[in-house]
């Protein structure tokens, strides 16, 4: 801090002259302020001190030298300071640290701040904090009994993207009371860690292709939705065409053997650059697929049956779904079908991709030139053609139909919105979609052996009914179950990770199909209560899919009548507490227990019966950065140390501590963007 001499004082100096040099006689040098350093300081320990400097200076700027300066304390009971300036704290509070020279004063505050009060949690329970500011108290976790266990979260509550860029995050740990310890953390009970059926092993060939396969589709359809959203913003939803009243013609259930596609292959604009010549390959009452008529003369053929496995498995679990969840798909054009066009636009490994250019009129001056005018699914050759590949991700087709189908129900809705609140961000496009494709897997896998659709997965329901018993080979009415077990396990096992976007430095299997997953099965089972009963959590989706609602985050709070930090907190305290013994209700995912679903593949491997391998960087789901690979907690809070990474947008940084019972606890200095937030949750 900075005093400044008095008008009445420095009239006075400047008329006395100190020296003589030669015949001129040179004034003194004249204190005019004092600067003293640090400006505040504060401790958290009695007997803690703080050295403070001084330094004198002239109305000019210039240093003073060889000036010996008086300390003192405003509040002796708080602090106490000797010649050197060297402040120790005796009690707790605030005390100003001044210093003197020539009448002239400087301060600096010293606060002694009492940091034993510690975060009181009872297992089973869990709170929210701001990010402590700078000088500000950590937070303090008690020392408590041997073996208690907590769960400390940084939130990001960051949903801007900006540009995937993370954060920097630091835990540093301070023991309180006792005399730090150095010795390892004495192992603590799990609760989630495989069954001994683990040994099976399982044929999961071909998952690791078909997550590469979801973050190329993820990404193409996000360049997408920033093209379609500069197209509706120059055209409107004026320009979209509405569904028929009329009848339909008999003549339009016949469809034909060949038909003309409009394309724009870029999907960046309207401009109808090819009309293309397709043929019918098969069809139904609900869709027709056609192919390119040159790549159907090409190796790249696909099949009748192929598309008839398709068409079947969309017919006998897609639908039901997508007009539970989704209240159905429109029909501009009046057919009763969605069209899935197979073509070499569909550039692999993108699997397949909707565009809501399809939904406006097909008119130059007025609408869109390249529009089909209909529901259409541009679909992948190869992706289809992998059914018949037994070392490849054969049966992906069958629930990405799905899951495109439901981008056909939800852009289309997004296009009737007002202009400037049209689409849904990818996290929350893809992550509803990501519902859609795998409740119509949980409805096929129930069909043949497996549990229920609002039962709650494990390993060993996936071992005894998610694979041949025969053969050893993955059913493929079950295949969609591993894949969002493989992308639930890509989201949280990554540091950094993100909600809303795979952020920079993310593992290869992060992505918003993860992530946006992750996320909205907690939201069904836990706001939409998915466990009372099958499609129980349909309403809740069918809601935020609508006309009506906002898009995004704005549609959740609305929907939910809570803020989306809030909600990220909730989200955050689920993953900490998820298949532990005290978990509260009604905050928990019902339909999974990751741990051991997810551990139960290796995915690492490949399996054959793991050898004990995790999938993420250490221990079991959701991957605390300080847990060891048997699921047990790495460090005690008796342990000094600095936990530092990076955090994305919305993304979680999760750390797992156990007390051995010795000094009053820990403080927890956390260094975190301003806007995060810190979840404490007190696990056993």
């Amino acid at each position: 801090m900075t005093r400044i001499r008095s008008a009445l004082v420095l009239a006075f100096a400047a008329g006395v002259a100190a020296c003589s040099d030669g015949n001129q006689t040179l004034p003194a040098p004249v204190v005019d302020q004092i600067v003293i350093a640090p400006e505040s300081g504060s401790v958290t320990t009695l007997g803690a001190t703080i050295a403070f400097d001084a330094e004198a200076r002239t109305s000019t700027g210039v240093p003073v030298a060889g000036l010996s300066f008086d300390w003192t304390s405003s509040n002796t009971s708080v602090a106490t300071v000797d010649a050197n300036g060297v402040a120790t704290a005796v009690g707790f509070g605030e005390a100003t640290i001044t210093a003197e020279v020539d009448g002239v004063s400087a301060g600096a505050i010293f606060s002694v701040r009492d940091c034993t009060a510690s975060v009181a949690l009872a297992p089973g329970e869990w709170t929210a904090l701001a990010v402590p500011a700078a000088g500000d108290c950590g937070v303090i976790l008690p020392a408590g009994s041997a073996g208690d266990r907590y769960r400390v979260a940084v939130v990001s509550t960051d949903t801007t993207r900006n540009g995937a860029a993370v954060s920097n995050v630091a835990v540093d740990i301070v023991p309180l009371g006792t005399t730090a310890l150095t010795e390892p953390a004495a192992p603590a009970a799990t609760s989630a860690a495989p069954s001994a059926a683990v040994a099976r092993a399982l044929r999961v060939r071909g998952l690791g292709e078909a997550a590469r396969m979801a973050e190329h589709t993820a990404l193409a359809h996000d360049r997408m939705r920033a093209d379609e959203a500069r197209i509706l913003g120059a055209l409107g939803p004026d320009a979209v065409l509405r569904e028929s009243t009329s009848a339909r013609s008999p003549a339009r259930q016949v469809q034909n053997p060949t038909q003309t596609i409009s394309l724009d292959p870029n999907t960046s604009s309207c401009e109808a650059t090819d009309n293309v010549l397709a043929n019918l390959v098969y069809f139904d009452d609900r869709l027709a697929f056609y192919q390119d008529a040159e790549q159907a003369q090409t190796s790249l053929a696909v099949t009748a049956q192929q598309a008839q496995r398709m068409a079947e498995f969309y017919r006998d679990f897609g639908e039901p779904v997508i007009d539970a969840y989704y209240d159905g798909v429109s029909d501009i054009d009046n057919n009763d079908r969605v069209i899935v066009f197979i073509t070499p636009e569909v550039v692999f490994p993108t699997a397949a991709f909707v565009w809501s250019g399809d939904f406006f009129e097909a008119n130059a001056s007025t609408g869109c030139a390249a529009s089909n005018e209909g529901e259409y699914i541009y679909f992948s050759a190869e992706v289809m053609q992998l059914q018949d590949d037994v070392d490849g991700p054969g049966w992906q087709s069958l629930e990405t139909l799905v899951h495109e189908m439901k981008h056909v129900s939800s852009l289309y809705r997004s296009v009737l919105r007002p202009r400037g609140q049209q689409y849904h961000p990818s996290w929350v496009e893809e992550g509803t979609a990501e519902i859609a494709g795998n409740m119509a897997t949980r409805l096929a896998w129930s069909s043949v052996g497996g549990p229920a659709i609002n039962a709650r997965i494990d390993d060993e329901d996936i071992i005894d009914t998610g694979f041949d018993a025969s053969t050893g080979d993955i059913k493929p009415e079950f295949f969609g179950v591993a894949i969002r077990m493989l992308r639930a396990q890509g989201f949280l096992a990554s540091q950094p990770n993100g909600l809303v976007v795979s952020p920079n430095g993310a593992l290869d299997d992060h992505s918003v199909y993860g992530s946006g997953w992750t996320f909205f099965r907690w939201l069904g089972d836990s706001y939409g209560n998915a466990a009372s009963a099958p499609m129980a959590d349909a309403d809740l989706f069918k809601s935020l899919n609508a006309t009506a609602a906002m898009p995004g985050v704005r549609g959740l709070e609305d929907e939910l009548g809570v803020p989306f930090p809030r909600l990220l907190e909730r989200f955050a305290a689920a993953v900490m507490f998820h298949a532990t013994p005290n978990a509260p209700t009604g905050l928990d995912f019902t339909g999974y227990d990751f741990p051991t679903a997810i551990e139960v593949f290796c995915f690492a491997a490949d399996n054959p019966a793991c050898s004990g391998s995790a999938p993420g960087p250490t221990g079991y789901w959701p991957w605390p950065v300080t847990t060891n690979s048997d699921g047990t907690p790495s460090w005690t809070l008796q342990q000094p140390t600095e936990f530092s990474g990076s955090i994305g947008p919305a993304g979680l940084r999760i750390h797992d501590f156990v007390s051995n019972g010795t000094g009053t606890g820990a403080e927890l200095v956390i260094s975190a963007p301003a806007q995060a937030r810190i979840v404490v949750a007190r696990i056993q």
